[in-house]
């Protein structure tokens, strides 16, 4: 009668301890599934980020595009004012602001364009980090859950075939 006591109360410890780590797994699962939703909402965010930043460098490669038409305007100009010389003289000048205009706004855009780039670049290294990580925290889920899967049949067997022995 003792042995079979001492075996309950065996079996009740395992039980016990069993049960407090499944705690702490579904503790670990739960702690996974937040990490996951944080980093999937921050995707989100760089997403908005993202299609920002394209609205911006589509203004810009707009804005080059009306800076190129404006250069060919002027070229065009300067062509016609080529016909008489003293209105060339006036109008080189008038054509030469226009063109350090065009030439100016066609630099500042490529730099707007090539940080609008390098900001990509970057937020796309942090994207793909940040799925590489929600992959792992994923996979460490589901081997969790198989890892508490698999311990919860042999100890629950265990522990109804002693309860049956007694």
């Amino acid at each position: 009668m003792h042995e079979t006591s001492m075996k309950l109360h065996r079996a009740e410890e395992e039980r016990l301890a069993a049960v407090k780590d499944l705690e702490a797994e579904r503790e670990r699962c739960t702690q996974v599934e937040n990490r996951v939703n944080e980093l999937q909402e921050e995707i989100q965010i760089r997403d908005e980020a993202v299609a920002s930043l394209q609205a911006k460098l589509d203004e810009g490669a707009a804005s080059v595009d009306q800076a190129k038409q404006e250069a060919s305007s002027a070229m065009e100009r300067a062509e016609d004012a080529v016909a008489g010389e003293t209105e060339a003289k006036e109008y080189s000048g008038k054509l030469q602001a226009a063109l350090d205009k065009s030439q100016a706004a066609c630099e500042h855009h490529q730099e707007v364009v090539a940080k609008l780039t390098a900001d990509n670049l970057m937020f796309v290294m942090r994207l793909n980090k940040a799925e590489r990580e929600v992959s792992e925290l994923i996979r460490d889920k589901e081997e969790l859950k198989r890892g508490l899967e698999e311990q919860e049949g042999p100890w629950f067997d265990t522990v109804l075939a002693q309860s049956l022995v007694c």
